[in-house]
């Protein structure tokens, strides 16, 4: 495994400069410098995945940042068709522990009903605030088979410790959920949850790869050269919060639940 500029230094130098060029546009974006940061951090990716990426940005005539970003997306998209979960099996990380993740109500509402489309949000979260009332038992028969995310799924966990979102900071409020999971900066509660992974489902480390294939980016984390997992990228808050484990998985299902989701306002 390589890093993308020992990868770069040894294209042709026209080509090194063009794909600079368009790097340095992304950087000049407040949030694109963030996972241009990343991509000079990330180590866990192969010669022939930066490769990739790197003819992508050099076929790439615009230094439009919106053409960029939809260009290192088709990139990264490719590489993980080539590559998927590039990143790994984190060794150190046992299967059955409990995982926790965090969604903002509306789209887990929106995951975790029988009909989504064409019903208003207000509706979504009526029926699932009603459905969190539930015994576990209950709540998993009614949501059996139900994802509790989108591919991939990333999620927080604490060796040594029932609850995933043990931390030195209290999840008092929602922005301190998405602040310290490195969730986008935005209104209303979350829901947070907790369950383990089903026998064939291995937790992956998180890379750039999974970060910003999506049209969505998760400018909110890190590539760890831990031997443990990836971390995540808290916002700037006062005071200051730590990083926390972070990992990528297949999606999981409702079955997988250990405890009743709850709210966070």
């Amino acid at each position: 495994m390589t890093r993308f500029r020992d990868v770069s230094a040894t294209r042709p130098a026209a080509e090194q400069t063009h794909v600079m060029d368009r790097l340095q546009r992304l950087q000049d974006e407040t949030l694109g410098a963030q996972a241009v940061r990343n991509l000079y951090a990330e180590e866990r990716l192969s010669d022939a995945n930066w490769l990739a990426l790197i003819a992508a940005l050099v076929a790439q005539p615009s230094m439009d940042v919106g053409a960029i970003k939809l260009c290192v997306i088709h990139a990264m998209r490719h590489i993980w068709n080539m590559t998927p979960f590039p990143g790994g099996i984190a060794l150190g990380v046992p299967t059955k522990i409990p995982y926790g993740r965090a969604s903002s109500s509306e789209a887990f509402a929106r995951l975790v009903s029988r009909s989504p489309g064409g019903t208003s949000a207000s509706t979504l979260l009526k029926a699932l605030r009603r459905q969190m009332l539930y015994d576990l038992k209950a709540l998993k028969a009614q949501w059996k088979g139900r994802p509790l995310g989108l591919f991939p799924m990333w999620a927080t966990f604490e060796l040594g410790s029932a609850d995933p979102f043990r931390h030195s900071h209290t999840f008092a409020t929602a922005d301190d959920v998405r602040a310290c999971l490195g969730l986008p900066p935005e209104t209303g509660p979350v829901v947070s949850f907790i369950y383990e992974l089903p026998a064939a489902v291995s937790p992956h480390y998180p890379t750039i790869i999974e970060a910003y294939a999506a049209d969505s980016w998760n400018y909110y984390f890190m590539p760890s050269n831990t031997n443990l997992a990836g971390k995540t990228l808290p916002w700037n808050r006062t005071p200051a919060l730590d990083t926390h484990h972070e990992v990528v998985h297949q999606v999981v299902t409702a079955d997988q639940l250990v405890t009743v989701p709850k709210e966070i306002w």
